[in-house]
């Protein structure tokens, strides 16, 4: 039997690979449809996540990552922002 510190980290981990999975789909996809759809799944997938990690967290099972710097930060939205920006809005 899985003990729960098991379980969440299975958990855990099989959310991170569903969500990029759905990421991957939605850049993949040219149906505007498909790819709201999609977003909205990664949404609600990162909520989870969250909500796993938080519990994590408060058990000990996880450690919280360390605090990103500002220009650390801005890279990352920044490469957000472009990819974004990139996909066909069919």
């Amino acid at each position: 039997m899985l003990s729960d510190q098991a379980i969440t980290t299975d958990m855990l981990e099989m959310l991170l690979h569903d969500g990029l999975d759905m990421l991957e789909a939605c850049y993949g996809t040219s149906n505007a449809v498909l790819r709201q759809r999609l977003i909205q799944w990664v949404d609600q997938n990162e909520k989870s996540q969250s909500a796993l990690l938080a519990l994590a967290l408060k058990k000990g099972w996880a450690l919280p990552s360390p605090a990103a710097d500002t220009a650390s930060l801005d890279f990352v939205r920044q490469f957000y922002v472009e990819a974004v920006s990139a996909l066909p809005s069919h």
